[in-house]
């Protein structure tokens, strides 16, 4: 079966086995943890809601793991930021005009999960279409299973695009978010033949997505390097480019 090829080939390369486990309360539908010396393996989790693309989640990550021990040791670098960080000043100051009678321990907790929640899309969504139209190319036998997780995901994050959301979210953050959820529908429509949903299309930050989403096909590095390279542009463009770091995986 092509899956355990891979993850195989996986293990093979790198040392470490590939395990996936169901866990509840991780915040995302999937998690991958790279090897580290205090955990001989990757640790790839998903949430119990995602049960049925557990195969997808499994070839996906092997292709993460390959994708990165191709890249030499100096170059094999994970975004980082410090996990009690919240939203700069500005921002803040947007979320409270929105929130101003919340107390400030919960408007806290609200900025540090506004603000990680950004940085995990965007140093998480760039690298994920461009290993989704690798896998689209390099396993037609896997295409199946890929189709139908884009389209949970594709239909998850539409709910984002209400005015409610907009209204409760400081202009920046939500500007990143969506133009990011933008280029996920484009891509997915891509990959998919699925229309593009009409609630995407009427978003503000459309064109901003189109952008992004065009950004995919312009960053001429394979691999690794190429990936973080896209990360870096779309934070440019996306005006987030200091809110993480890049650091050797240890």
């Amino acid at each position: 079966m092509y899956a355990a090829r891979l993850v195989a080939r996986a293990a093979d390369k790198t040392g470490y086995p590939v395990v996936l486990c169901e866990r509840d309360g991780l915040g995302y539908d999937f998690l991958l943890r790279m090897a580290s010396p205090d955990q001989p393996w990757h640790d790839l989790a998903f949430v119990p809601e995602y049960r049925a693309y557990w195969l997808h989640f499994l070839v996906s990550a092997s292709y993460k793991v390959l994708r990165l021990w191709a890249a030499p040791p100096a170059e094999r670098l994970v975004p980082a930021s410090a996990a009690d960080r919240g939203l700069p000043w500005s921002d803040e100051a947007e979320l409270r005009a929105r929130f101003p009678e919340l107390p400030d321990r919960v408007f806290r907790d609200l900025s540090v999960f506004l603000y990680q929640g950004l940085v995990r899309q965007v140093t998480s969504m760039p690298l994920d279409l461009r290993v989704e139209r690798a896998l689209h190319h390099a396993l037609p036998e896997h295409r199946v299973e890929q189709e139908r997780y884009l389209a949970r995901q594709v239909a998850d994050v539409v709910p984002h695009f209400s005015p409610s959301i907009q209204a409760a979210t400081p202009p920046r953050v939500y500007a990143a978010s969506t133009a990011m959820n933008v280029a996920l529908a484009l891509e997915a429509s891509a990959l998919t033949g699925a229309d593009v949903d009409s609630v995407v299309r009427a978003s503000p930050h459309y064109e901003l997505g189109v952008q992004l989403d065009g950004l995919l096909q312009h960053v001429p590095v394979d691999g690794h390097v190429g990936d973080r390279a896209l990360t870096d542009v779309w934070a440019s463009r996306l005006g987030v480019r200091d809110w993480y770091t890049w650091t050797p995986v240890p």
